[in-house]
C-alpha cells in the first residue's frame, strides 16, 4: 500500500509541475516543500516495517 502512495505521490508532483508550466499555479506555493515532507515520512515509515 505505501508503495502505491509513493507512486501517486509522483504523480501529484508531475502534475503540479505541468501546472507551473502552463501557468495555473505560480512556483512560490508550499506544494513542493509538502511533497518532500510526505514523501520523507512514507519512506521512514516504510524503513520501520
Amino acid at each position: 500500500m505505501l508503495y502505491i502512495a509513493l507512486g501517486s505521490l509522483s504523480e501529484l508532483e508531475t502534475q503540479i509541475e505541468i501546472s507551473i508550466r502552463l501557468g495555473y499555479i505560480t512556483k512560490e506555493t508550499d506544494l513542493e516543500k509538502q511533497i518532500v515532507y510526505i514523501r520523507r515520512m512514507i519512506l521512514n515509515l516504510l524503513k520501520r516495517l
